[in-house]
């Protein structure tokens, strides 16, 4: 069976356990040495992620930024600057900005809005859950992701939202962190529905345009609306535009986009994960734990958005994501181990 949903590993662990095989020199059309030795990274340690990439059998894309500049930029088994790479779990960083935009312009009246302000025919029993909770993965809702993201991908659950938030609380709202993909596609609901229009139009006016995102394929639930939480595709040119986006704390071309204090809040733990040393926020897990603070996305398959802010860096993983379980955890720590780990070095 292929199955496509999110999964969490901790950063830490897997970085400790890494051991450097050392520099290998290699001609790369992709890497700018001199780029990398003037935003003070070290050539051989990215030369290093670049070979290791290449070694690896479902990695497509590495692209590396600092301080603004493109450093690294390689595709691999037969993938280009020009494919669009299926983002999975990641759209739902979109979904976050999207929310705080919406929250900056009055559409959502803040975090703590109860959902039943806008599904006003749930029970009173649900009126403790509000988009803070759906954005944290503590709604509180019975949800096992990996027995039900299937028939929802596959659209066997025919109305996602009605269904999820009629589910029986398992938990006190707030309290406990469980991984659903419906969770934030309630907010994206959400959000559509108060615009009157398509969620992709409110995406693409707020967020996409500004950024100059023109290029872009998003799949939609059984209803005809954008997933909230996977199913969007970029060119990775656009995702860095994205990632740099947090990167200058909302702002680009110096007009704001997302709200500063929403990004900020974006990075800040608030939520703890269970048996991990990795944190929640606002569709954000944040690794605070490593000499350089990380927060990132992450889709199946080893999709990555790695962000080092203290840095300004960006390290972005592109990878096959029509696999198994099993397999995407193999790629997710490879992609940790092989990868990130020497382009993460490269910065001591």
């Amino acid at each position: 069976m292929r199955i496509m949903y999110g999964f969490f590993i901790s950063i830490g662990l897997l970085l400790a356990a890494c051991q450097d095989d050392g520099p290998i020199p290699m001609e790369s059309t992709g890497f700018d040495e001199g780029q990398a030795l003037e935003r003070g990274l070290n050539p051989d340690s990215l030369k290093q992620a670049i070979r290791n990439a290449s070694n690896l059998p479902n990695f497509y894309g590495l692209l590396v930024v600092k301080d603004n500049e493109l450093v690294v930029e390689e595709y691999f088994n037969g993938k280009t600057a020009n494919d669009h790479y299926h983002l999975r779990s990641i759209t739902k960083n979109f979904t976050s900005a999207l929310t705080g935009i919406a929250i900056e312009e009055g559409l959502i009246d803040s975090l703590d809005l109860p959902v039943t302000a806008h599904f006003s025919d749930l029970d009173v029993s649900k009126e403790a859950i509000t988009i803070k909770h759906l954005l944290n993965m503590t709604s509180g809702l019975q949800w096992n992701e990996g027995n039900e993201v299937i028939p929802l991908i596959e659209h066997r659950i025919q109305m996602p939202v009605n269904n999820y938030l009629s589910r029986t609380l398992t938990s006190s709202p707030g309290s406990s962190y469980n991984y659903s993909s419906v969770s934030p596609h309630v907010v994206a609901t959400l959000i559509s529905d108060r615009t009157n229009g398509s969620y992709a139009t409110y995406a693409t006016d707020k967020l996409f345009s500004p950024l100059g995102i023109a290029n872009f394929k998003w799949e939609k639930d059984p209803q005809g609306n954008e997933w909230g939480g996977f199913g969007l595709q970029l060119l990775p040119a656009d995702l860095v535009k994205f990632g740099q986006l947090y990167l200058n704390k909302g702002d680009w071309n110096n007009l704001p986009v997302v709200p500063n204090n929403w990004v900020e809040l974006s990075q800040s733990a608030q939520i703890t994960i269970p048996n991990s040393s990795t944190a929640y926020s606002l569709q954000w897990y944040v690794a605070d734990n490593l000499k350089y603070k990380v927060y990132y996305g992450q889709g199946f398959g080893g999709q990555a958005l790695m962000l080092i802010p203290g840095k300004n860096m960006m390290i972005i993983g592109l990878q096959e994501y029509l696999v198994s379980f099993q397999q995407s955890r193999i790629q997710w720590n490879g992609f940790l181990k092989e990868v990130f780990n020497p382009v993460y070095g490269a910065l001591n």
